[in-house]
Protein backbone atom coordinates (compact mmCIF):
# COMPACT_ATOMS: atom_id res chain seq x y z
CA UNK A 1 0.00 0.00 0.00
CA UNK A 2 1.57 3.52 -0.66
CA UNK A 3 1.83 6.07 2.22
CA UNK A 4 -1.10 8.29 2.84
CA UNK A 5 1.13 11.48 1.99
CA UNK A 6 2.45 9.95 -1.39
CA UNK A 7 -0.88 8.89 -2.11
CA UNK A 8 -2.16 12.67 -1.57
CA UNK A 9 0.66 13.97 -3.85
CA UNK A 10 -0.13 11.84 -6.60
CA UNK A 11 -3.70 12.87 -6.50
CA UNK A 12 -2.43 16.33 -6.69
CA UNK A 13 -0.67 15.95 -9.77
CA UNK A 14 -3.34 13.60 -11.31
CA UNK A 15 -6.06 16.13 -10.52
CA UNK A 16 -3.90 18.50 -11.96
CA UNK A 17 -3.67 16.85 -15.39
CA UNK A 18 -7.24 16.63 -15.24
CA UNK A 19 -8.25 20.42 -14.90
CA UNK A 20 -5.67 21.03 -17.69
CA UNK A 21 -7.61 17.94 -19.77
CA UNK A 22 -10.63 19.95 -19.61
CA UNK A 23 -8.30 22.12 -22.21
CA UNK A 24 -8.20 18.91 -24.22
CA UNK A 25 -12.19 19.46 -25.16
CA UNK A 26 -13.04 20.14 -28.60
CA UNK A 27 -15.03 22.60 -30.05
CA UNK A 28 -17.05 20.48 -31.61
CA UNK A 29 -17.94 18.20 -28.66
CA UNK A 30 -21.23 17.31 -27.30
CA UNK A 31 -20.84 15.64 -24.23
CA UNK A 32 -23.56 13.75 -22.24
CA UNK A 33 -23.36 11.05 -18.64
CA UNK A 34 -24.84 8.55 -20.12
CA UNK A 35 -24.52 5.84 -16.99
CA UNK A 36 -23.28 6.00 -13.64
CA UNK A 37 -19.58 6.56 -14.37
CA UNK A 38 -19.90 5.90 -18.33
CA UNK A 39 -19.88 9.54 -20.16
CA UNK A 40 -20.27 9.97 -24.38
CA UNK A 41 -18.65 12.29 -25.68
CA UNK A 42 -19.44 12.86 -29.58
CA UNK A 43 -16.95 14.60 -31.61
CA UNK A 44 -16.99 16.24 -34.78
CA UNK A 45 -13.73 17.49 -36.55
CA UNK A 46 -13.00 19.49 -39.94
CA UNK A 47 -9.77 19.32 -41.46
CA UNK A 48 -10.13 16.62 -41.85
CA UNK A 49 -14.30 16.06 -41.55
CA UNK A 50 -14.67 13.30 -38.79
CA UNK A 51 -16.92 12.19 -36.22
CA UNK A 52 -15.88 10.74 -33.22
CA UNK A 53 -17.52 8.66 -30.73
CA UNK A 54 -15.55 8.23 -27.12
CA UNK A 55 -17.35 6.88 -24.36
CA UNK A 56 -15.10 7.34 -20.82
CA UNK A 57 -14.97 4.76 -18.11
CA UNK A 58 -14.33 5.53 -14.64
CA UNK A 59 -13.51 2.36 -13.06
CA UNK A 60 -13.84 3.63 -9.58
CA UNK A 61 -17.56 3.69 -9.54
CA UNK A 62 -19.50 1.23 -7.98
CA UNK A 63 -21.18 -1.29 -10.07
CA UNK A 64 -18.70 -0.57 -13.79
CA UNK A 65 -17.15 -3.03 -14.73
CA UNK A 66 -16.15 -4.45 -18.70
CA UNK A 67 -17.18 -7.46 -20.00
CA UNK A 68 -15.77 -9.63 -23.04
CA UNK A 69 -17.41 -12.52 -25.37
CA UNK A 70 -16.97 -15.99 -24.57
CA UNK A 71 -15.79 -18.73 -27.40
CA UNK A 72 -19.02 -19.98 -27.33
CA UNK A 73 -20.77 -16.85 -28.32
CA UNK A 74 -18.80 -15.25 -31.13
CA UNK A 75 -19.27 -14.67 -34.58
CA UNK A 76 -22.34 -11.86 -33.60
CA UNK A 77 -23.46 -8.51 -33.98
CA UNK A 78 -22.21 -5.97 -31.53
CA UNK A 79 -25.46 -5.07 -30.63
CA UNK A 80 -26.48 -8.32 -30.40
CA UNK A 81 -23.99 -9.39 -28.39
CA UNK A 82 -24.23 -6.56 -25.94
CA UNK A 83 -28.07 -6.78 -25.72
CA UNK A 84 -27.69 -10.81 -24.69
CA UNK A 85 -25.02 -9.75 -21.89
CA UNK A 86 -27.33 -6.98 -20.73
CA UNK A 87 -23.88 -4.49 -21.58
CA UNK A 88 -25.03 -0.69 -20.83
CA UNK A 89 -22.26 0.08 -24.08
CA UNK A 90 -20.09 -2.22 -26.44
CA UNK A 91 -17.54 -1.74 -29.25
CA UNK A 92 -16.55 -4.56 -31.63
CA UNK A 93 -13.12 -6.27 -30.46
CA UNK A 94 -10.39 -8.21 -32.20
CA UNK A 95 -9.64 -8.60 -35.53
CA UNK A 96 -10.27 -12.11 -36.78
CA UNK A 97 -10.58 -15.40 -39.41
CA UNK A 98 -14.16 -15.41 -40.90
CA UNK A 99 -13.53 -18.90 -41.44
CA UNK A 100 -13.38 -19.79 -37.57
CA UNK A 101 -13.80 -16.14 -36.47
CA UNK A 102 -10.67 -16.85 -34.21
CA UNK A 103 -9.26 -14.01 -33.18
CA UNK A 104 -5.52 -12.87 -34.47
CA UNK A 105 -4.34 -12.20 -30.72
CA UNK A 106 -5.79 -13.74 -27.24
CA UNK A 107 -8.94 -13.93 -26.18
CA UNK A 108 -11.27 -14.40 -23.54
CA UNK A 109 -14.23 -13.97 -21.93
CA UNK A 110 -16.60 -15.57 -19.17
CA UNK A 111 -13.22 -16.30 -17.24
CA UNK A 112 -12.33 -18.65 -19.73
CA UNK A 113 -9.58 -18.39 -22.93
CA UNK A 114 -10.70 -19.11 -26.21
CA UNK A 115 -8.50 -22.61 -27.44
CA UNK A 116 -7.90 -21.75 -30.25
CA UNK A 117 -5.66 -18.25 -29.90
CA UNK A 118 -2.68 -17.17 -28.11
CA UNK A 119 -0.66 -13.68 -27.30
CA UNK A 120 1.29 -13.00 -30.55
CA UNK A 121 4.14 -10.59 -30.65
CA UNK A 122 2.43 -8.02 -32.71
CA UNK A 123 -0.76 -7.68 -30.53
CA UNK A 124 -1.26 -5.72 -27.06
CA UNK A 125 -4.16 -7.01 -25.12
CA UNK A 126 -6.45 -5.25 -22.50
CA UNK A 127 -7.33 -7.66 -19.46
CA UNK A 128 -9.79 -7.01 -16.96
CA UNK A 129 -11.36 -8.52 -13.89
CA UNK A 130 -15.41 -8.94 -12.47
CA UNK A 131 -14.23 -5.15 -10.86
CA UNK A 132 -12.66 -2.60 -11.44
CA UNK A 133 -8.95 -3.75 -12.09
CA UNK A 134 -8.19 -3.08 -16.21
CA UNK A 135 -4.65 -3.91 -17.27
CA UNK A 136 -3.05 -2.89 -20.58
CA UNK A 137 -0.36 -5.47 -21.69
CA UNK A 138 2.38 -4.23 -24.24
CA UNK A 139 2.95 -5.83 -27.46
CA UNK A 140 6.20 -6.97 -26.41
CA UNK A 141 4.98 -8.87 -23.32
CA UNK A 142 3.65 -12.86 -24.25
CA UNK A 143 0.30 -12.42 -22.05
CA UNK A 144 -0.43 -15.62 -20.52
CA UNK A 145 -4.55 -16.13 -19.84
CA UNK A 146 -4.83 -16.15 -15.61
CA UNK A 147 -7.72 -17.35 -14.82
CA UNK A 148 -7.24 -16.32 -10.81
CA UNK A 149 -8.17 -13.19 -12.11
CA UNK A 150 -9.03 -12.50 -15.50
CA UNK A 151 -12.54 -12.19 -16.52
CA UNK A 152 -12.27 -11.35 -20.13
CA UNK A 153 -8.88 -10.21 -22.20
CA UNK A 154 -9.14 -8.12 -25.88
CA UNK A 155 -6.41 -7.73 -28.18
CA UNK A 156 -5.32 -5.74 -31.26
CA UNK A 157 -2.70 -4.08 -32.99
CA UNK A 158 -0.80 -1.94 -34.02
CA UNK A 159 -0.24 -0.49 -29.98
CA UNK A 160 -1.33 3.03 -30.19
CA UNK A 161 -0.27 4.57 -26.54
CA UNK A 162 2.72 2.55 -24.61
CA UNK A 163 3.73 4.17 -21.40
CA UNK A 164 2.50 8.06 -22.67
CA UNK A 165 4.23 7.56 -26.04
CA UNK A 166 1.98 7.53 -28.90
CA UNK A 167 2.85 5.75 -32.33
CA UNK A 168 4.95 7.24 -34.84
CA UNK A 169 4.94 5.65 -37.56
CA UNK A 170 2.00 3.81 -38.79
CA UNK A 171 3.07 0.29 -40.01
CA UNK A 172 2.02 -1.57 -43.15
CA UNK A 173 -0.87 -3.41 -41.60
CA UNK A 174 -3.74 -3.26 -40.70
CA UNK A 175 -4.36 -0.55 -43.54
CA UNK A 176 -2.45 2.12 -41.14
CA UNK A 177 -1.18 4.45 -43.82
CA UNK A 178 -4.38 5.03 -45.25
CA UNK A 179 -7.81 7.01 -43.83
CA UNK A 180 -10.07 4.09 -42.15
CA UNK A 181 -12.78 3.59 -39.84
CA UNK A 182 -11.15 2.79 -36.92
CA UNK A 183 -12.31 1.50 -32.79
CA UNK A 184 -9.50 1.20 -30.15
CA UNK A 185 -9.66 1.34 -26.42
CA UNK A 186 -7.17 3.21 -23.92
CA UNK A 187 -6.38 3.23 -20.01
CA UNK A 188 -5.49 6.00 -18.76
CA UNK A 189 -2.29 5.89 -16.22
CA UNK A 190 -3.58 5.18 -12.84
CA UNK A 191 -6.03 2.64 -14.25
CA UNK A 192 -9.03 4.31 -13.17
CA UNK A 193 -10.39 5.36 -16.57
CA UNK A 194 -10.88 3.31 -19.90
CA UNK A 195 -11.26 4.85 -23.11
CA UNK A 196 -13.30 3.04 -25.61
CA UNK A 197 -13.66 4.80 -29.61
CA UNK A 198 -14.96 4.73 -32.71
CA UNK A 199 -14.10 7.12 -35.67
CA UNK A 200 -16.64 6.53 -38.27
CA UNK A 201 -14.52 6.64 -42.19
CA UNK A 202 -15.25 5.96 -46.00
CA UNK A 203 -18.07 8.77 -46.22
CA UNK A 204 -17.74 12.89 -46.99
CA UNK A 205 -18.87 13.93 -43.32
CA UNK A 206 -16.09 11.66 -41.99
CA UNK A 207 -13.09 10.15 -43.69
CA UNK A 208 -11.45 7.83 -40.64
CA UNK A 209 -8.02 8.04 -39.44
CA UNK A 210 -4.34 6.67 -39.83
CA UNK A 211 -3.02 4.44 -36.78
CA UNK A 212 -0.51 7.88 -36.10
CA UNK A 213 -4.05 10.03 -36.01
CA UNK A 214 -5.79 7.80 -33.98
CA UNK A 215 -2.58 7.39 -31.60
CA UNK A 216 -2.60 11.00 -31.29
CA UNK A 217 -6.37 11.23 -30.35
CA UNK A 218 -5.68 8.51 -28.13
CA UNK A 219 -3.03 10.49 -26.23
CA UNK A 220 -4.81 13.28 -26.26
CA UNK A 221 -7.87 12.16 -24.14
CA UNK A 222 -5.62 10.80 -21.40
CA UNK A 223 -4.23 7.22 -22.32
CA UNK A 224 -1.39 6.14 -21.08
CA UNK A 225 -1.79 2.75 -23.04
CA UNK A 226 -4.08 2.50 -26.07
CA UNK A 227 -4.24 -0.24 -28.51
CA UNK A 228 -6.24 -0.07 -31.92
CA UNK A 229 -8.68 -3.11 -32.65
CA UNK A 230 -10.58 -3.81 -35.62
CA UNK A 231 -11.72 -0.99 -37.73
CA UNK A 232 -13.52 -0.62 -41.37
CA UNK A 233 -16.31 -2.11 -41.70
CA UNK A 234 -16.65 -3.91 -38.22
CA UNK A 235 -16.09 -0.85 -36.43
CA UNK A 236 -19.32 -0.15 -34.14
CA UNK A 237 -20.50 0.92 -31.00
CA UNK A 238 -23.63 0.26 -29.02
CA UNK A 239 -25.43 2.43 -26.25
CA UNK A 240 -28.53 0.67 -24.45
CA UNK A 241 -31.43 2.67 -24.72
CA UNK A 242 -29.95 3.96 -27.98
CA UNK A 243 -28.88 1.19 -30.34
CA UNK A 244 -26.06 2.07 -32.78
CA UNK A 245 -24.56 5.33 -31.96
CA UNK A 246 -22.61 5.17 -34.95
CA UNK A 247 -22.55 4.89 -39.02
CA UNK A 248 -21.03 1.36 -39.90
CA UNK A 249 -18.92 1.92 -43.35
CA UNK A 250 -21.02 -0.91 -44.67
CA UNK A 251 -24.29 0.27 -44.17
CA UNK A 252 -24.85 -2.05 -41.22
CA UNK A 253 -23.63 -4.20 -38.47
CA UNK A 254 -20.74 -6.57 -39.40
CA UNK A 255 -20.77 -9.83 -37.63
CA UNK A 256 -17.32 -10.13 -35.80
CA UNK A 257 -15.76 -12.58 -33.68
CA UNK A 258 -15.65 -10.74 -29.99
CA UNK A 259 -16.39 -7.32 -28.48
CA UNK A 260 -15.87 -5.19 -25.45
CA UNK A 261 -18.53 -4.25 -23.07
CA UNK A 262 -19.23 -2.16 -19.98
CA UNK A 263 -21.16 -2.72 -17.56
CA UNK A 264 -22.76 0.24 -15.39
CA UNK A 265 -25.55 1.16 -13.38
CA UNK A 266 -28.57 3.22 -14.84
CA UNK A 267 -27.79 6.92 -14.49
CA UNK A 268 -28.56 8.17 -11.08
CA UNK A 269 -28.63 5.13 -8.76
CA UNK A 270 -25.28 5.37 -7.68
CA UNK A 271 -25.43 7.06 -4.24
CA UNK A 272 -22.94 8.91 -1.61
CA UNK A 273 -21.27 8.36 1.42
CA UNK A 274 -18.86 11.00 2.90
CA UNK A 275 -18.12 11.42 6.53
CA UNK A 276 -14.93 12.33 8.70
CA UNK A 277 -12.60 9.64 10.33
CA UNK A 278 -11.73 10.87 13.75
CA UNK A 279 -9.76 10.06 17.52
CA UNK A 280 -12.03 8.90 20.07
CA UNK A 281 -13.04 10.12 21.74
CA UNK A 282 -13.07 13.71 20.24
CA UNK A 283 -14.87 14.34 17.38
CA UNK A 284 -12.31 17.57 17.28
CA UNK A 285 -9.61 15.64 16.82
CA UNK A 286 -9.64 14.66 12.66
CA UNK A 287 -7.26 11.78 11.14
CA UNK A 288 -6.05 12.95 7.57
CA UNK A 289 -3.76 10.06 6.32
CA UNK A 290 -6.98 7.53 7.19
CA UNK A 291 -7.64 4.26 4.49
CA UNK A 292 -11.60 4.41 4.08
CA UNK A 293 -13.28 1.50 2.00
CA UNK A 294 -16.51 0.66 1.00
CA UNK A 295 -16.82 -2.48 -1.47
CA UNK A 296 -13.23 -2.39 -3.93
CA UNK A 297 -12.96 1.29 -2.99
CA UNK A 298 -10.82 2.79 -1.21
CA UNK A 299 -9.90 6.60 -0.67
CA UNK A 300 -7.36 8.45 1.98
CA UNK A 301 -8.82 11.04 4.28
CA UNK A 302 -8.15 14.74 3.54
CA UNK A 303 -6.43 16.88 5.74
CA UNK A 304 -9.81 17.41 7.58
CA UNK A 305 -10.25 13.86 7.71
CA UNK A 306 -12.85 13.69 5.42
CA UNK A 307 -13.68 11.14 2.75
CA UNK A 308 -16.04 10.53 0.04
CA UNK A 309 -17.17 7.43 -1.42
CA UNK A 310 -19.68 6.31 -3.82
CA UNK A 311 -22.17 2.81 -3.58
CA UNK A 312 -24.34 0.68 -4.86
CA UNK A 313 -28.18 1.40 -3.32
CA UNK A 314 -28.62 -1.05 0.14
CA UNK A 315 -26.79 -1.80 2.88
CA UNK A 316 -22.96 -1.68 3.06
CA UNK A 317 -19.85 -1.64 5.57
CA UNK A 318 -17.60 1.29 5.64
CA UNK A 319 -14.22 0.12 7.13
CA UNK A 320 -11.38 3.06 8.49
CA UNK A 321 -8.03 1.43 9.45
CA UNK A 322 -4.84 4.19 10.09
CA UNK A 323 -1.55 3.00 11.65
CA UNK A 324 -1.83 3.16 15.62
CA UNK A 325 -5.43 2.38 15.46
CA UNK A 326 -7.53 -0.21 16.14
CA UNK A 327 -9.43 -0.71 12.19
CA UNK A 328 -13.45 0.46 13.12
CA UNK A 329 -16.20 -0.45 10.42
CA UNK A 330 -19.78 1.01 10.56
CA UNK A 331 -23.01 -0.40 8.80
CA UNK A 332 -24.39 1.90 6.30
CA UNK A 333 -27.32 2.10 4.25
CA UNK A 334 -26.72 3.77 0.95
CA UNK A 335 -29.55 5.92 -0.73
CA UNK A 336 -30.35 5.33 -4.47
CA UNK A 337 -28.83 8.94 -5.76
CA UNK A 338 -28.44 10.54 -2.22
CA UNK A 339 -25.77 10.92 0.10
CA UNK A 340 -25.72 9.70 3.51
CA UNK A 341 -23.04 11.00 6.55
CA UNK A 342 -21.47 8.25 8.87
CA UNK A 343 -18.62 9.95 10.82
CA UNK A 344 -15.85 6.93 12.03
CA UNK A 345 -14.06 7.16 15.40
CA UNK A 346 -10.97 5.29 16.06
CA UNK A 347 -9.15 4.53 18.90
CA UNK A 348 -5.53 4.28 19.73
CA UNK A 349 -4.29 0.19 20.28
CA UNK A 350 -0.66 -0.07 21.21
CA UNK A 351 -0.67 -3.43 19.44
CA UNK A 352 -2.16 -2.57 15.99
CA UNK A 353 -0.40 -3.55 13.26
CA UNK A 354 -1.75 -1.60 9.98
CA UNK A 355 0.60 -3.46 7.39
CA UNK A 356 0.71 -7.25 8.73
CA UNK A 357 4.11 -7.80 8.89
CA UNK A 358 4.57 -8.28 12.58
CA UNK A 359 5.86 -5.19 13.86
CA UNK A 360 3.69 -3.26 15.76
CA UNK A 361 2.74 0.45 14.65
CA UNK A 362 4.46 2.28 17.22
CA UNK A 363 7.60 0.77 16.99
CA UNK A 364 7.28 0.15 13.03
CA UNK A 365 9.71 2.53 10.57
CA UNK A 366 7.14 1.98 8.09
CA UNK A 367 4.00 1.22 9.62
CA UNK A 368 1.74 1.55 6.22
CA UNK A 369 3.60 -0.63 4.31
CA UNK A 370 4.56 -4.34 5.44
CA UNK A 371 8.24 -4.36 5.91
CA UNK A 372 9.25 -7.19 8.92
CA UNK A 373 12.69 -6.66 8.31
CA UNK A 374 12.78 -2.60 9.46
CA UNK A 375 15.25 -1.67 6.84
CA UNK A 376 16.47 1.98 6.97
CA UNK A 377 19.45 2.46 4.91
CA UNK A 378 19.69 6.40 5.32
CA UNK A 379 18.80 6.26 9.10
CA UNK A 380 16.11 8.61 8.59
CA UNK A 381 13.56 6.98 11.29
CA UNK A 382 11.35 5.98 7.94
CA UNK A 383 11.79 2.10 6.83
CA UNK A 384 13.17 1.73 3.24
CA UNK A 385 9.95 0.60 2.22
CA UNK A 386 8.12 4.05 3.00
CA UNK A 387 11.23 5.70 1.35
CA UNK A 388 9.50 5.31 -2.31
CA UNK A 389 10.68 6.60 -5.49
CA UNK A 390 7.87 6.94 -7.47
CA UNK A 391 9.48 8.23 -10.87
CA UNK A 392 11.94 5.67 -10.73
CA UNK A 393 14.88 7.87 -10.34
CA UNK A 394 16.45 6.50 -7.76
CA UNK A 395 16.07 9.28 -5.46
CA UNK A 396 13.32 9.18 -2.57
CA UNK A 397 10.42 10.83 -2.94
CA UNK A 398 10.99 12.64 0.55
CA UNK A 399 14.32 14.03 -0.98
CA UNK A 400 13.00 14.31 -4.36
CA UNK A 401 12.36 18.16 -5.71
CA UNK A 402 10.28 16.23 -8.21
CA UNK A 403 8.98 12.77 -7.31
CA UNK A 404 6.68 12.16 -10.16
CA UNK A 405 9.10 12.73 -13.08
CA UNK A 406 12.24 10.96 -13.37
CA UNK A 407 15.16 13.82 -12.83
CA UNK A 408 18.35 12.26 -11.46
CA UNK A 409 20.12 15.66 -12.18
CA UNK A 410 17.48 17.67 -10.02
CA UNK A 411 17.74 20.73 -11.96
CA UNK A 412 16.23 23.70 -10.38
CA UNK A 413 17.20 26.46 -12.60
CA UNK A 414 14.90 29.27 -10.46
CA UNK A 415 15.97 27.87 -7.02
CA UNK A 416 12.69 27.39 -5.95
CA UNK A 417 12.66 23.84 -4.31
CA UNK A 418 10.56 22.28 -7.51
CA UNK A 419 12.70 20.24 -10.19
CA UNK A 420 12.68 22.31 -13.54
CA UNK A 421 10.94 18.92 -15.04
CA UNK A 422 8.16 18.82 -12.48
CA UNK A 423 6.33 22.13 -13.86
CA UNK A 424 3.63 21.21 -16.32
CA UNK A 425 4.21 22.20 -20.04
CA UNK A 426 1.56 23.12 -21.90
CA UNK A 427 1.09 20.95 -24.73
CA UNK A 428 3.27 18.76 -23.39
CA UNK A 429 5.08 16.61 -20.63
CA UNK A 430 2.51 14.51 -18.24
CA UNK A 431 -0.56 16.90 -18.57
CA UNK A 432 -0.81 17.80 -22.84
CA UNK A 433 -2.97 20.27 -23.90
CA UNK A 434 -4.93 21.55 -26.71
CA UNK A 435 -3.80 24.83 -28.73
CA UNK A 436 -7.31 25.93 -28.21
CA UNK A 437 -6.32 25.93 -24.20
CA UNK A 438 -6.89 29.35 -22.99
CA UNK A 439 -3.84 30.36 -21.69
CA UNK A 440 -4.94 32.63 -18.97
CA UNK A 441 -7.30 29.35 -17.64
CA UNK A 442 -3.71 26.99 -18.29
CA UNK A 443 -1.80 29.92 -16.49
CA UNK A 444 -4.04 29.81 -13.46
CA UNK A 445 -4.02 25.96 -13.37
CA UNK A 446 -0.11 25.82 -12.90
CA UNK A 447 0.14 28.75 -10.44
CA UNK A 448 -2.09 26.88 -7.98
CA UNK A 449 -0.74 23.31 -9.01
CA UNK A 450 2.80 24.51 -8.20
CA UNK A 451 2.21 26.39 -4.86
CA UNK A 452 0.46 22.89 -4.12
CA UNK A 453 3.11 21.04 -5.44
CA UNK A 454 5.78 22.96 -2.61
CA UNK A 455 3.72 22.59 -0.08
CA UNK A 456 3.75 18.70 -0.82
CA UNK A 457 7.09 18.61 -1.18
CA UNK A 458 7.56 20.54 2.17
CA UNK A 459 5.51 17.94 3.54
CA UNK A 460 7.22 15.15 1.94
CA UNK A 461 10.83 16.16 3.17
CA UNK A 462 9.47 16.58 6.78
CA UNK A 463 7.75 13.02 7.22
CA UNK A 464 8.77 11.14 9.94
CA UNK A 465 7.13 7.63 11.31
CA UNK A 466 5.78 10.05 14.62
CA UNK A 467 4.00 12.24 12.37
CA UNK A 468 1.78 9.17 11.08
CA UNK A 469 1.16 7.82 14.63
CA UNK A 470 -1.51 8.95 16.87
CA UNK A 471 -0.16 10.88 19.62
CA UNK A 472 0.70 9.61 23.38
Amino acid sequence: MMPAMYRRTSGLVLATCALLGAGRAHAGDTTKQVFDGVTMIVRTTSAPNNVIHILEIDMTKPGVSLGATASSARQQRTSSFATAAGAAAATNGDLFSYTTYATTGLAAGGHAKWADTRDTSSSANIAFSDGARVEIHNAAETLAFDSTWMKGVVSGHPQLVKAGVKLATNPASPACPTRNPRTAVGLSQDGKTVFMVVVDGRTTTSVGMTCTELATLMKNLGAYQAINLDGGGSTTMYLKGTGIVNRPSDGSERVVANHLVVFAPKLGTIGTVEGHVYEEPDPTHVLAGASVTLGEATVTTDDAGHYELDGIPGPGTVTALRPGYAATSVTVTIAKGGTITADIGLSIDPAADFDGDGVPDASDSCAEVANPDQLDSDADGLGDACDLDDDGDGIADEDDNCPLVANPDQADADGDGVGDLCIPEVGGGGCATSGGTSGLLVGAVLLLALAQLRSRLAQLRGIRRSNRLPRS
